[in-house]
């Protein structure tokens, strides 16, 4: 890394000192290095040259053409195939099975250093996943740009529009005046930045889809260090937000076939972000009863009379997915109707259904849509129906000017969503607080900056009440896992464990550690978290662990998913726990993802990683007693195949 900075040092010398411009006989520099002092601390700028203002105008008026690294750009031919874990993916360079953050190389190198057997599972895998052919959805993408070409902000493509920015307040003006009033410039000017950065990211993405358009494409894909899978290249992706998405489909096409039709009006129902706990037969009633809404999406969405997708939770999906329902409808037999658009299944609050197998915990099982029910399950209005009964009984006992009276009417699933949804992974009591502080201010009901605190304060403690009661073999679990990474950490090693597909997990976070760097231009001062000749940090070590435990998890039954349903002869896409494939031939994916979990969860996980522990860490001469890491949570008695029959597990 040293010979990193040195060496980009030098190059950037050479860069200041040979870009230079002539101006009335005179030569300048373009760019030129120079101190600033930002937060008490003496940094280098490079800066530019005021000639650059009139260039960068000059510029403006003239056409150019992005220009992007091969790496940036999906692939226009098959992905070479993985043959060991840093050969594969793009045609002409070298790219790892295992992409790295901060410098962090041990997980890396633990890989490398693996037995070839160990390893050609998961090169496999990773073959399967990359094979998946997309094209672009080439209506949709010609409404985004429309949408892009309006300029400014877009509610539609989540860009804010800017505000306009108040002058500097005068002398004059009292501390508080001046208070607001420079508190006004500075959110002008980082909205009016938010734009500007949103708006490059959404230009990006839309030169690559031109350049791709009318083409099939491939996305080479890496996982991270818990084995989590990613594309590749940076821009166009399936892991985007809704525009990026919608404007992607699969390059081969399937017919419906007898259920592929009604599949589609379940996505759709999804994409709304309506009916979230209605049985199926209740969704597609609902779809049946606006079938003319939908056509008239189809024809033109920007009808000023078309409400139907303006509201919904993914609108550009909504959108294409209305495309298609209504030209399988036009085409007279919907079962010979040939489909490119991917249909999801997610699953219910995965990190939970990973909890409550690990627990064979029958109530949470029931709660997260692993027990088979006439209905979906909601954890998250469940959670919000416990908290609410709690708020009304406080409200009687403490009265009517109390903390629980003002909150009355705003307990709701989307108050307590992404609560219950990150807790799973760590989500710490400071950083729920400010989720709920978040969500009550965009409210806009309550004004006061304390009772928005103290509301906040009181919420996330009975959010974590609620769910202690709900997943009681969950936080069991979740005790013991930091429990067991709080002994590891205090004997001077970080976490590591091996996932159920057999790949060695480190977990990277050291002490922060910083050295001094003399380059040609000037001292640089480096700070790393992943040095592995510190100390492992024992507060991220322990925090990290349970969430990356189950991300594992995650990663594997997707990864044994995207096999399986390879072997099957069927297409397979992901965003880690939502699953995609055409819309005929979902119920042979939902039966492989079922099959998957059950078969992943029939190991004896706990048991292994806490034998794992002892073998690894629990050494006599670290003064533990011989259970330390056996004194494994009591299971439950739920019994995991009925996973194979819920319905709603993944839907």
């Amino acid at each position: 890394f040293d010979v990193k900075v040195v060496f980009g040092g030098f190059l950037l010398d050479v860069v200041l000192k040979t870009l230079q411009f002539k101006e009335g006989g005179d030569v300048h520099n373009l760019f030129y290095h120079a101190y600033e002092f930002r937060a008490n601390k003496k940094i280098g700028v490079i800066k530019t040259n005021g000639m650059m203002k009139r260039l960068r105008k000059l510029a403006e008026t003239q056409k150019s053409n992005a220009s992007f690294g091969f790496e940036e750009l999906p692939l226009r031919v098959p992905p070479r195939p993985w043959s060991n874990v840093l050969d594969g993916g793009f045609l002409n360079s070298t790219c790892s099975v295992m992409r790295s953050v901060d410098e962090a190389q041990q997980h890396v190198d633990i890989l490398k250093l693996a037995d070839e057997e160990d390893t050609m599972g998961l090169v496999d895998i990773l073959n399967c996943v990359s094979s998946t052919a997309w094209k672009i959805n080439e209506p949709m993408l010609d409404l985004i740009l429309k949408e892009f070409n309006r300029g400014g902000g877009s509610a539609l493509l989540k860009i804010p529009e800017t505000l306009a920015c108040p002058p500097l307040p005068p002398r004059t003006a009292t501390k508080y005046e001046q208070y607001a009033q420079l508190e006004k410039r500075r959110l002008a000017v980082k909205t009016m930045q938010e734009q500007h950065s949103l708006r490059s990211t959404m230009n990006l993405k839309l030169s690559v889809a031109k350049h791709v358009r009318g083409r099939a494409f491939w996305l080479p894909t890496s996982m991270d260090f818990r084995g989590r899978c990613y594309p590749v290249a940076p821009h166009l992706h399936h892991l985007s937000g809704d525009a990026g998405r919608a404007m992607m489909l699969f390059a081969r096409g399937l017919p419906l076939g007898k259920k592929g039709l009604d599949w589609l009006k379940v996505h759709l129902v999804s994409l709304l972000g309506t009916f979230k706990a209605a049985s199926f037969a209740k969704k597609l009633a609902y779809v049946n009863s606006i079938i003319p809404e939908i056509i008239a999406v189809a024809d033109d969405p920007f009808q000023s009379d078309n409400m139907l997708w303006k509201g919904a939770d993914k609108p550009w999906m909504t959108i294409a997915t209305c495309m298609d329902i209504a030209a399988a409808i036009r085409s007279g037999n919907p079962e010979t109707y040939v489909s490119y658009m991917p249909v999801h299944q997610d699953g219910s609050c995965n990190g939970l259904q990973h909890y409550a197998a690990l627990g064979r915990d029958k109530e949470g099982a029931a709660q997260v849509n692993l027990e088979p029910l006439d209905s979906p399950g909601d954890v998250y209005q469940g959670v919000a129906d416990m908290v609410e009964a709690i708020r009304a009984e406080d409200t009687i006992k403490q009265g009517p000017a109390s903390i629980p009276a003002k909150l009355e009417g705003l307990i709701s699933r989307k108050l307590v969503k992404q609560t219950v949804m990150t807790v799973v992974y760590g989500v710490t009591f400071i950083g729920a607080k400010e989720q709920v502080i978040k969500r009550l201010t965009s409210d806009g009901t309550l004004t006061n900056r304390r009772d928005i605190y103290l509301c906040a304060v009181y919420v996330v403690t009975n959010i974590f009440r609620a769910l202690d009661r709900m997943f009681s073999s969950a936080r069991q679990i979740q005790s013991w896992f930091l429990a067991c990474a709080d002994r590891i950490v205090s004997s001077g090693k970080a976490v590591h464990w091996k996932s159920p597909l057999g790949m060695s997990i480190i977990q990277p976070y050291h002490k922060a550690s910083s050295r001094r760097i003399m380059s040609t231009m000037q001292s640089v001062t480096t700070e790393t978290s992943s040095d592995i000749t510190t100390k492992p940090d024992r507060r991220r070590q322990m925090n990290a662990f349970p969430p990356n435990f189950i991300h594992s998890l995650d990663a594997a039954h997707m990864m044994l998913s995207a096999l399986h349903c390879n072997w099957a002869g069927i297409t397979f896409a992901s965003v880690h726990d939502s699953y995609w494939t055409h819309a005929g031939t979902v119920d042979i994916m939902s039966k492989i993802t079922r099959e998957q979990f059950v078969k992943l969860h029939e190991q004896p996980l706990i048991e292994e990683l806490g034998l794992y522990f002892q073998e690894v860490y629990g050494q006599p001469d670290v003064h533990w007693s011989e259970d330390e890491f056996l004194s494994m949570p009591d299971l439950g008695d739920f019994d995991l195949n009925r996973v194979k029959d819920s319905i709603y597990f993944f839907s």
